[in-house]
């Protein structure tokens, strides 16, 4: 069972740019409240397969996101392009970065898992999902969802809601009270006190603003005084992850307390434009001294040919998406592809 310290830690992170294929219907559920329009209920039901059987990828980027203090937490993106789908990409920004865009029927899921082992390992039986956000891009608009366990059993069926992505703030409100009604009434697997799933719910109501968070091509924070939490820059369609897999640098990421990227022998850690080497000690982390948000720079090659694990899957990563560009996003990130091409290391 997730401790219980976890089950406020599940929500600290804004609602990601990541989506799932949702169905129709939700299980049968007599704590689940009756949702209005625009928002409808979804589930997911055989949660050890259903990225992998439902035409997913994962995005493994260069620099991994952080992890709980112990460990245990696992943040997995899931990517599915719809078949003859083209992505676009495009240079932007100073420095510049990668930004993709993507077509319609696009889905892009962030999953939150709990479980032992390294943040390397393939997701097991024996991890525990403690949360899915996500991102499903329709013509002319997105839909945003969330997912949450029914259960503490690793294979409970997971419950949530969809809603669209509008300008119109009353729908982001009515999601959010949504939201506090599935944690107040105990649709999920939550405190077991009323004043604990109340605490909870008022937690995600207050951090379910997506379309603030999700803006197309933020640039990403340069200083640690910086509005904002992640500090990433987003792309086209205001994901984080997807367009940091073709990037072997990224800004450091602190929304969680550990560094998940910290012991890596290909990893090293610079300042700002200045790429002045950063701070690193067990105490403070990595640290730059004039404030800058400290950017992790891998280097894949060597990582590639000494048989990494991360740097494999980082490169199955980029297969797909390659695989999916366009023809002028294939000749823009060629240079990107070619350690990937070139060795045998990198994998199938």
């Amino acid at each position: 069972m997730l401790r219980p310290r976890a089950w406020l830690a599940l929500a600290a992170v804004p609602a990601s740019s990541l989506a799932v294929v949702v169905s129709k219907g939700t299980p049968a559920h007599t704590a689940a409240p009756a949702l209005s329009a625009p928002l409808r209920s979804a589930s997911i039901e055989g949660t050890d397969t259903w990225w992998h059987t439902h035409g997913f990828a994962p995005m493994t980027a260069p620099i991994r996101p952080p992890t709980s203090e112990d460990g245990t937490e696992k943040i997995v993106v899931y990517l599915r392009v719809p078949e003859g789908g083209s992505i676009r990409a495009r240079r932007a920004g100073s420095p510049l970065r990668t930004l993709l865009t993507f077509p319609v029927g696009t889905a892009a899921d962030r999953v939150e898992y709990f479980g032992p082992g390294s943040v390397d390992a393939e997701p097991s039986l024996a991890w525990r999902i403690a949360d899915v956000r996500g991102t499903t891009l329709e013509a002319g608009e997105q839909e945003f969802h969330l997912y949450r366990p029914t259960g503490v059993d690793p294979q409970s069926p997971l419950l949530g809601l969809a809603w669209p992505r509008k300008d119109d703030p009353a729908v982001q409100r009515l999601a959010g009270e949504a939201l506090k009604a599935f944690a107040e009434r105990g649709a999920w697997a939550s405190p077991s006190s009323p004043a604990g799933r109340r605490a909870l719910a008022e937690h995600l109501r207050s951090i379910n603003n997506c379309p603030d968070c999700h803006v197309a091509d933020r640039p990403p924070r340069e200083h640690a005084s910086d509005p904002g939490v992640v500090n990433r820059g987003t792309d086209g369609d205001g994901f984080y992850q997807p367009s940091t897999v073709f990037d072997d640098r990224s800004p450091l990421e602190t929304y969680r307390p550990r560094n998940a990227n910290l012991g890596d022998p290909f990893i090293r850690y610079v300042c700002g434009p200045t790429e002045a080497a950063a701070g690193v000690s067990v105490s403070a982390g990595v640290h730059c001294a004039g404030g800058e948000v400290p950017i992790a720079v891998l280097d894949l090659r060597d990582a590639l040919d000494a048989g990494d694990a991360h740097a494999r899957g980082v490169c199955a990563s980029r297969r797909y998406l390659y695989g999916h560009l366009d023809d002028d996003g294939r000749r823009l990130l060629a240079t990107s592809m070619e350690d990937c091409l070139e060795r045998k290391s990198a994998g199938p």
